[in-house]
């Protein structure tokens, strides 16, 4: 038997399995069962780093998987992560290495972590900066809590990616118009997500937020969309319909473009014939919820019919972005159209615009030095 304070570890040779007792809100004590001992003393483990237990950290050590599980876990608790993003990190968090996971925070060096994070350089920038910082925030923590004297992480860099980093492709004007053309061309019945697609692609709406659109959510007299669900995944990658957007941003109204409505009004017919049970828009053929995923592929399928490549159903929110931008239309209105949370997200993401326009703007910049300077920029080599 491994006792600890508060808690304890024993076997139960009779029934073959590993039992935790501890105690809970003061002095209720609970057990719990596992087949194998690595379970049970991970448990335990758990338990105790939730007490901030020194006494048990500075006996037993406090393992680096025990204190990153926490933490994410404590988040998704908290709501400051949602479902997918829990499934993601705890995917990031198996691709770790099991010895450096069950190695104890306090025997970690510098030199460890930072050979870790050099052998990343094939994983994409985006991927290296995940692991980068669950390992921030557990050695933070463990600092923090007094685990460890110094904190490793102080002077470790995080390595550049020997890949590009990939950038969101939005279609271009051609691309978009003989995609358009192409939907408009196809039967519904044939093409179940070609109002998918038309409503993405020309409301900049996320792929999740056209997914979860209900009846409810389209005021013809108006011609308004309401935004205020997502068609998301949870931990266990179920697909499931959230109440609430990405963002409080993310709950807007959008207008309606009059192009538009004709399809929005076909749709809403089949979703009365399909009488779902939440009103929605899009179902699957077994009337349950369309899985992005399912839409993405979809889309690709059609889109190598027509040799367009590097496109994917963000990309159809993307190209809407580029257009406003494109067009002119003020940032801080295209902020509230995408749903974004800041200006600052709104210049960084949608900003690509066709080579021509930048130079009828650059030419703007060229009229000014001619009627202001005592140059002619046209002599320059």
């Amino acid at each position: 038997m491994s006792r600890n304070q508060g808690a304890s570890l024993f076997y139960r040779k009779e029934r073959d399995t590993w039992i935790v007792q501890y105690y809970t809100n003061g002095d209720k004590r609970s057990k719990k069962s596992f087949k194998e001992k690595q379970e049970a003393e991970n448990f335990l483990e758990e338990i105790m780093f939730k007490k901030d237990n020194k006494k048990y950290v500075r006996n037993n050590g406090m393992t680096l998987r025990t204190i990153i599980v926490s933490n994410i876990n404590k988040k998704f608790g908290s709501g400051i992560i949602s479902e997918g993003q829990l499934m993601r990190t705890n995917k990031t968090i198996k691709q770790m290495p099991e010895e450096l996971l069950n190695t104890n925070i306090e025997e970690i060096t510098e030199e460890d972590i930072q050979t870790y994070l050099n052998s990343l350089k094939n994983y994409s920038n985006s991927s290296i900066k995940k692991f980068y910082e669950l390992l921030s925030q557990a050695f933070r923590i463990a600092f923090e809590r007094d685990y460890i004297k110094l904190n490793p992480m102080k002077n470790v860099l995080r390595p550049k990616s020997k890949k590009k980093d990939k950038k969101v492709r939005a279609l271009t004007v051609d691309e978009q118009e003989r995609f358009t053309q192409y939907l408009l061309d196809q039967n519904i019945k044939d093409t179940p997500y070609r109002n998918v697609f038309l409503v993405q692609m020309f409301t900049g709406m996320r792929i999740g937020e056209v997914l979860a659109l209900k009846t409810t959510d389209i005021d013809l007299a108006h011609n308004l969309i309401t935004v205020e669900h997502t068609i998301s995944v949870d931990a266990k990658e179920k697909t499931i319909l959230k109440e609430t957007p990405k963002s409080f941003n993310g709950m807007r109204e959008i207008p309606m473009p009059s192009y538009l409505k004709p399809y929005i009004m076909e749709q809403m017919k089949i979703a009365n014939i399909n009488n779902h049970k939440e009103n929605l828009l899009f179902v699957n053929r077994n009337k349950g919820y369309v899985d992005h995923r399912i839409a993405n592929k979809i889309l690709k399928k059609m889109l190598e019919e027509l040799d367009i490549e590097g496109i994917s159903t963000h990309s159809l929110r993307h190209t809407f972005g580029t257009r406003c931008i494109e067009s002119g239309v003020r940032d801080v209105a295209l902020q509230r159209i995408m749903g974004h949370s800041s200006i600052t997200a709104t210049l960084n993401n949608y900003v690509d615009v066709s080579e021509e326009l930048k130079e009828s703007e650059l030419e703007k910049v060229y009229s000014y030095y001619r009627e202001n300077m005592n140059i002619d920029i046209d002599d320059f080599d």
